[in-house]
């Protein structure tokens, strides 16, 4: 498990303008996350817990800070299932 430091994440962000997000579920299952931000990998984790569910809703949020709003668009999913 890799999860980087909040400084990477920071250093990544595009204040004030578009910022890139990539999500990578991957492995048998989708079990392994890799989570890119403006091309800097911010997140590398495998799942260990075969108990959690592996289908079902996901949503976009943020967390943490002063009051915020967040704009989101271009969202593309693609089931690469097999490949």
């Amino acid at each position: 498990m890799c999860i980087l430091h909040a400084r990477v994440i920071t250093e990544s962000i595009k204040t004030n303008n578009t910022n890139l997000f990539k999500l990578f579920l991957r492995g048998r299952e989708g079990r392994h996350v890799q989570l890119w931000l403006n091309g800097q990998k911010t997140v590398d984790y495998t799942e260990p817990d075969a108990t959690i569910p592996q289908e079902g809703v996901f949503g976009l949020q943020i967390h943490q800070g002063a009051a915020s709003e967040a704009w989101y668009k271009d969202i593309t999913i693609v089931d690469r299932k097999g490949h």
